[in-house]
């Protein structure tokens, strides 16, 4: 074993054996993380996410996107338009979802999901602006600030994706469809709940070792639990808008799992990301004055 090998798998042993005492020293505290993580499953993923994924995956066995080409609206504007709405990583969902069928070719799909895979207005308009900072101006601010940047980035993807013509819709079966959209969504669901309750362990544990963790950090690995820290105040304000752009590294996971039958790279996505994130709290920062 060489020298470089012997310290990288000392990196990656250490933390996990630090996470491996935490989980027999705080057991109670994981489990009650668990329970909140599943909690938070059923009574926001699952609802908000499953039948999202279920009618994006039937649209695309029906052909809807050779229907929007059909009247003139281009494949990726129909994904980005659904990934603004929808939110993390429902994006990525949809990507993934047309490069399998054919509307994509690789490097088009991995173009996409650099501004495709975004916060939804539910999430900022709601959580953020309404009970987080509790002003509805701050809200729309921010969710300008990150449709605008997304908008920036799909733009500047777009100049460098060849232009290509959808191939033939493929034979349509109501049945085959409908439970193979069933079938992916909840395959799909299942991966991104792992990954929430996973994380919420991780950052009980976390916060129980060190006292609590700081906003900024807690959002880099889990966009909520970051962001419902934040006070309202300039630094406040930069910092959602940072993380909103960013996404965390919890909805990367996810993302990653919806890609998971793919073999499409996350490299330009995750560049694109960080991009997305110092943008918006550029921008942020100069807006706030203006609230």
């Amino acid at each position: 074993m060489t020298m470089a090998k012997h310290w990288r798998n000392l990196f990656l042993f250490l933390p996990t054996a630090a996470v491996m005492a935490l989980l027999l020293l705080r057991s109670d505290i994981a489990a009650e993380a668990v329970r909140a993580g599943l909690r938070l499953c059923a009574s926001s993923l699952l609802p908000s996410l499953f039948p999202f994924f279920v009618a994006v995956s039937f649209a695309v066995e029906a052909g809807l996107f050779h229907t929007l080409r059909s009247w003139g609206i281009p494949t990726a504007a129909a994904i980005f338009t659904l990934g603004a709405l929808g939110g993390y990583p429902l994006g990525g969902k949809t990507v993934a979802e047309a490069y399998r069928v054919g509307l994509l070719t690789k490097e088009e799909a991995e173009r996409l999901l650099c501004c495709c895979n975004n916060a939804g207005p539910a999430f900022i308009l709601t959580v953020v602006g309404r009970h987080v900072f509790r002003n509805p101006v701050a809200g729309f601010s921010l969710w300008g600030i990150h449709l605008s940047v997304a908008l920036l980035l799909f733009l500047l993807s777009r100049s460098k994706i060849p232009s290509t013509l959808p191939p033939t819709p493929p034979r349509f079966s109501f049945v085959s469809a409908f439970l193979s959209a069933v079938t992916e969504a909840a395959e799909a669901m299942v991966r991104l709940c792992a990954f929430v309750v996973f994380f919420s362990v991780v950052m009980a544990l976390l916060s129980t070792a060190s006292g609590g963790v700081p906003p900024l950090l807690a959002g880099f690995v889990e966009l909520t639990v970051g962001v419902t820290n934040l006070t309202f105040h300039r630094r406040g304000f930069t910092a959602a808008a940072a993380l909103l752009g960013w996404g965390g590294v919890a909805v990367h996971c996810q993302t990653a799992a919806v890609l998971s039958h793919t073999d499409l790279s996350l490299r330009s996505y995750l560049g694109a990301k960080v991009l997305h994130g110092l943008l918006s709290a550029a921008a942020a920062w100069c807006v706030f004055p203006l609230l």
